[in-house]
């Protein structure tokens, strides 16, 4: 049994007490005690155990009569049990086990704050991790923790080509220390203050929290939107990322995602989102002259091609997928079969549900904003057939001009929109052209000049009718653009759906 030490008791008077085989008074055996008695287990197998002399651990024989007779060989008095084990030979002795863990013990402790950590220091920390727990107290057991973790560090770091000058190297396969590691990051916090807002750093942070206090530890709202944002492209890899970064599980993020989640987009909504949009850019609706809002804006519309199915969303409680008007069919009060029927198009209300091919999208862009907030917000998204002639153009007119009432804007501040250009929009640019010159509207119609050089490009390889591509009576001869030079990337690109060649030549001085 190993005595607790004690402030106030210091046990019999020095001068009578046996002082054991050793002791942390006098002798050359003071540190190996002290870090003998903190870090290591007491077998009873041993023929000594951990004492008390002088208020402060020894190592006394098992047979110990706590009454000194003799003079000690590290000064006191020593009993006949003591003093015979003290002048045993070998591994009988205390002094070789004690020198034994004194010499293990420093070295792992030494580890700690190690700028360079060695070859031998991992096949020291090696040998240390084969010590049976039984063997260790409970400090030395976590000792041993840090051991396993220094191995796997040192043996990650050592495959590493790191560049010279980044620690001292000493041997072939050393590695740095794990605390000239961890100081080598909080030079670089103090330096880049913005490193600290880093996702590096929050994906730390999350991962000591776990550690410390369990693993529903709350995490910085830039991890959460990270793992977030893997959701939406694979499961699977956002559950290994998780997994191996102590990130959100994979029903918390579905947690996250049904508490935040908002109308479906598909719906007719525009005038709403709208209105936010500006609010969101524009808290305060008055410039203290005119008492309206100057928001200069613009509308960009495209339209996007998607995968024809119709499904239930579960999520919104619809059926999705189909052509406007029925895009977003509800399925409240329905039965499993009555959804299934009307997604097999055998439901006698809905009929044959024709999937839609694209979905067209309406952009608001700002010319300015409050920092942080983005320049670019959806505000509708309308599923419909491929390049179908339909209103939504002036739909989002509409939605946007009883926007401005409501947020009370400028009606000035509408500046434009944007569309392809193709056939079914071309006449309501013209149309709203010849409005804005009439001065009928604050705002105009323009078409996209990428996609018109897009366009001309099809013609010219393909040709646009029977004649091919012409420039008002002239015939254009695509062997004539290989004769002068244009690069053949420009007439045979890789992707004709990019507007990247087109945007490089109009950029390029």
């Amino acid at each position: 049994t190993v005595s607790e030490p004690s402030n106030t008791d210091n046990g019999p008077d020095r001068n009578m007490s046996c002082a054991g085989v050793f002791n942390t008074v006098s002798g050359d055996k003071k540190a190996h005690i002290m870090l003998y008695h903190q870090y290591v287990a007491i077998s009873g197998r041993q023929r000594w155990r951990v004492g008390m002399y002088g208020g402060s651990p020894s190592i006394v024989s098992n047979e110990c009569s706590h009454v000194g007779m003799f003079n000690g060989l590290d000064g006191g008095k020593v009993c006949s049990a003591c003093n015979e084990l003290r002048k045993t030979r070998g591994n009988s002795n205390p002094g070789q086990i004690l020198n034994k863990w004194y010499e293990i013990l420093t070295r792992q402790l030494e580890l700690r704050t190690r700028e360079t950590i060695t070859t031998s220091d991992v096949s020291g920390a090696e040998k240390f991790i084969k010590c049976s727990n039984t063997s260790l107290s409970p400090a030395g057991q976590q000792l041993k923790e840090e051991a396993k973790a220094i191995v796997d560090y040192a043996n990650y770091m050592s495959n590493i080509p790191l560049p010279r000058g980044t620690f001292k190297v000493v041997g072939e396969s050393s590695s740095p220390g794990l605390d000239k590691f961890l100081t080598d990051i909080a030079k670089v916090v103090k330096k880049e203050s913005k490193f600290m807002d880093s996702l590096i750093v929050g994906l730390m942070k999350a991962a000591t929290a776990k550690m410390l206090h369990g693993p529903n530890a709350a995490t910085c709202d830039k991890v959460r939107s990270f793992f977030r944002l893997m959701g939406t492209f694979d499961k699977r890899c956002t559950q290994l990322a998780s997994a191996n970064l102590s990130g959100l599980g994979w029903r918390e993020i579905q947690k996250l995602n049904a508490r935040e989640r908002k109308e479906c987009i598909v719906l007719d909504v525009m005038k709403e989102r709208a209105v936010a949009a500006i609010r969101r850019r524009y808290p305060d609706n008055s410039d203290g002259g005119s008492g309206k809002i100057v928001a200069s804006f613009g509308i960009s519309i495209d339209a996007t091609k998607v995968v024809q199915n119709l499904e239930h969303a579960t999520d919104y409680k619809a059926i999705v997928g189909g052509e406007f008007p029925n895009h977003f069919i509800p399925t409240d009060g329905m039965t499993g079969d009555q959804v299934q029927e009307i997604i097999d198009g055998k439901s006698n209300k809905y009929g044959k549900i024709p999937e839609a091919s694209e979905e067209k999208f309406a952009l608001m862009v700002f010319l300015d904003g409050p920092p942080g907030v983005p320049k670019m917000e959806v505000i509708a998204v309308r599923p419909q057939s491929n390049n179908e002639a339909n209103e939504f153009v002036t739909s989002v007119e509409d939605a946007v001009s009883a926007a401005m009432e409501v947020t009370n804007t400028h009606p000035s501040s509408f500046i434009s929109f944007a569309v392809d250009g193709v056939s079914c929009e071309s006449k309501h640019v013209q149309f709203r052209i010849c409005c804005f010159l009439s001065g009928k509207c604050n705002f105009t119609g323009t078409t996209d000049t990428n996609h018109n050089a897009k366009s001309c490009r099809y013609q010219v390889i393909g040709g646009g009718d029977l004649v091919g591509c012409t420039i008002g009576k002239y015939v254009l001869d695509v062997g004539l653009l290989r004769l002068v030079g244009v690069s053949f990337d420009l007439l045979r690109p890789v992707d004709f759906a990019s507007d990247r060649h087109e945007r490089s030549l109009r950029e390029t001085p």
